[in-house]
């Protein structure tokens, strides 16, 4: 007897249990990551739909502009030539709050006039087609006291889709590569995601260039990602500071420069600078604390690749520095706000001294 799934749900689960077979006849998917949906979406397609069939058996619905009544006719039609259709209602308004509660007269005989034609499609997920899977897609929040909320939460699957982090991010980044046929070590995986950050798309695009570079080599390192993955204004920020910290004068100028010349303006940078500072005095004391790895990434509530970086940063920095730096960010603050001199030079400037 195959095992229930739960009602509610994220990413991982639903895939876990796709990937076991264990489809259910309807779903509301919900949540602002849109990458995440259309991969949801294109592994029902390839479990549901036989090849060849797939337009014979998918149809998808404007959730703004199609019935309760219309839904419910398109999800009562037999597949063609195959077990099972995938219906989509892309965009529905179905599930989201009410507006209006206690508003005027008009409204609450809207919200009565809706009410009724819910009536068809409530039916419908007291007993669904079992030849078709209904899938109900919004990137809003839902209300979870509405009926037709229950009425799939009983019947089917509720999955949120929101924005992936820590462990949950690891590993749909190692699954991406897997699916290439490459693996990522750990150091990689964190430099990615800590200069990157949690954008799927983005991300997906920066692996993809990764797995092209390697050809035939199976294994993302850390210099490969440093050679194909575009620079970001945090990857910048963390080579800049390190060579502030060996000192290296010339070498920090010509990055901060290139900076400027790649279109980053000088008040970002700064303001980076001076958190990348800020992390480094409070790994330095955290430090002092015996705060170590998980512990000390949990502390500073930043990525364990940040945190460690900070880390081996400030290595190179006694506190009374990192102190005086901090304050020259503080000044630089006040001259950028006040225009007092070239932005780039006032930057400069800070980069000088506490190269000095």
């Amino acid at each position: 007897m195959n095992r229930r799934a739960p009602a509610r749900s994220g990413f991982r689960e639903l895939i876990a249990d796709l990937n076991r077979g264990e489809i259910v006849p309807v779903y509301l998917f919900y949540g602002e990551e849109q990458h995440l949906h259309r991969q949801a979406l294109a592994v029902l397609k390839q479990k549901l739909l036989p090849a060849g069939m797939e337009d014979w058996n998918y149809e998808q619905l404007d959730g703004k502009e199609v019935s309760p009544e219309d839904i419910v006719a398109v999800a009562n039609t037999m597949p063609f030539m195959a077990q099972r259709k995938l219906v989509v209602v892309a965009g529905t308004t179905l599930f989201q709050s009410r507006q209006g509660a206690g508003g005027n007269s008009d409204q609450v005989g809207q919200e009565d006039k809706r009410d009724s034609k819910e009536g068809a499609l409530l039916a419908y997920l007291a007993s669904p087609n079992p030849t078709t899977c209904l899938v109900f897609l919004t990137l809003n929040s839902v209300d979870a006291r509405k009926k037709l909320y229950k009425g799939v939460e009983k019947v089917g699957r509720v999955v949120e889709f929101s924005p992936l982090r820590g462990g949950d991010l690891n590993e749909w980044v190692k699954s991406t590569v897997r699916e290439r046929g490459k693996q990522i070590e750990a150091e990689a995986m964190e430099y990615l995601v800590a200069t990157v950050g949690n954008h799927l798309g983005l991300l997906e695009n920066e692996l993809e260039k990764a797995c092209l570079y390697l050809g035939r080599e199976k294994s993302i390192t850390l210099p490969v990602l440093r050679q194909v993955v575009s620079r970001t204004t945090e990857a910048g920020i963390f080579e800049l500071v390190d060579a502030v910290g060996a000192k290296n004068t010339a070498h920090a100028i010509r990055l901060l420069r290139e900076m400027f010349l790649l279109g980053e303006q000088p008040v970002p940078v700064a303001l980076m600078l001076a958190r990348q500072v800020r992390l480094m005095l409070q790994a330095k004391v955290l430090n002092s604390k015996g705060y170590l790895g998980d512990r000390l990434a949990a502390a500073m509530q930043v990525h364990p690749f940040v945190a460690r970086k900070a880390q081996a940063q400030a290595r190179n920095f006694n506190e009374a520095e990192l102190e005086r730096a901090i304050e020259q960010f503080l000044e630089l603050d006040v001259s950028l706000k006040n225009g007092r001199g070239d932005p780039r030079l006032l930057v400069e400037v800070v980069i000088l001294r506490m190269c000095s």
